[in-house]
């Protein structure tokens, strides 16, 4: 969270004192087609999926920059089937993140990026025999870190994020291609 602070106050703090400065209302929203590289076996598709964004308050600085401060959410999914493995009696396992925490997302032309961090809930366990059995560090909370870069085109936002878990929750940690809308 003083990483978010710092970020604001550098942008403020370089501000020309001759721009037009706003009170702007904005954030993006993105689905996100995601790669997860740590996690589940070697064999296990690494491919996941995730929705997120950050809505919030911030200036808008002569109409080509704006800086949005708020909330920031997501949610990433990710499983793999096990029912055609070899000697295996369970069926699939998954991993799940609901991300919660705090984010800044600057508009600059038809550029963007984005800053986020907080608390992150792992769900996680495996289904065997039609029963969900969680795994131990289920339920635990962790912190995440999140960083994206990319073009928008109207409303329209693509890009490429990194979003980054502490501790045993860093085997979740994934790359997303996001596409959405900047609003």
């Amino acid at each position: 969270m003083k990483y978010l602070v710092v970020v604001v106050a550098v942008l403020f703090s370089v501000l020309p004192a001759a721009a037009q400065i706003e009170f702007a209302l904005g954030g993006n929203l993105t689905l996100e087609p995601q790669y997860w590289s740590k996690v589940g076996t070697n064999d296990d598709p690494k491919f996941g999926i995730g929705l997120g964004g950050t809505l919030g308050v911030g200036i808008a600085i002569d109409s080509s920059m704006r800086v949005i401060v708020g909330p920031r959410f997501a949610y990433s999914a990710w499983s793999a089937d096990y029912s055609g493995k070899d000697q295996s009696a369970t069926e699939s396992v998954y991993a799940n993140m609901a991300d919660m925490g705090a984010g800044v997302v600057a508009d600059f032309d038809d550029m963007w990026i984005q800053f986020g961090t907080g608390k992150s809930e792992i769900t996680s366990g495996m289904m065997v025999g039609g029963e969900d059995i969680k795994y131990p560090y289920d339920g635990q909370t962790y912190t995440y870190y999140n960083v994206g870069l990319g073009f928008k085109s109207g409303m329209f936002h693509f890009g490429i994020g990194y979003t980054s878990y502490t501790d045993y929750a860093q085997y979740c940690d994934h790359v997303g291609f996001m596409m959405g809308i900047g609003l």
